[in-house]
């Protein structure tokens, strides 16, 4: 329910034309079936997509109501004042962060199709079979 694109839409009648949502997710080796999809299902509501894969097995999405470029973003980044809580992550967040590209014809979670316990299954076997490294 908090995946889904129509969940997305209503999000985004309440931010700002400059706001943003951050959606913290998991990859597990070369398992980016859960990412994929909700950068699939964000590029369908916010004008741009960014991922950051912040270690081994997390992934922040950050989707922008408004139009930026990778430069800008990472510049605003890096503006960060850096006693806060974002400037303390945001050195690392600067090595990391890519544009979100959706894959086209990919899953994107509606309310009718989201079938995120199951990625979420597939995670926790990829894990087992190929370990956190």
């Amino acid at each position: 329910q908090l995946t889904t694109r129509e969940f997305y839409e209503d999000i985004k009648a309440h931010l700002s034309p400059t706001g943003v949502v951050t959606v913290k997710s998991g990859h597990v080796c070369s398992d980016f079936g859960l990412v994929n999809g909700l950068v699939n299902t964000l590029s369908q509501v916010f004008k741009n997509v960014y991922v950051y894969n912040l270690d081994s097995i997390d992934t922040a999405i950050v989707a922008t109501n408004s139009p930026t470029t990778l430069e800008d973003y990472k510049a605003n980044l890096a503006s960060v004042d850096p006693t806060s809580l974002v400037g303390q992550i945001a050195p690392d967040a600067l090595r990391v962060v890519q544009r979100g590209v959706p894959q086209p014809g990919g899953l994107v979670f509606t309310d009718d199709h989201a079938p995120v316990e199951q990625l979420t299954d597939h995670l926790l076997f990829s894990y087992l079979s190929c370990g956190s490294h």
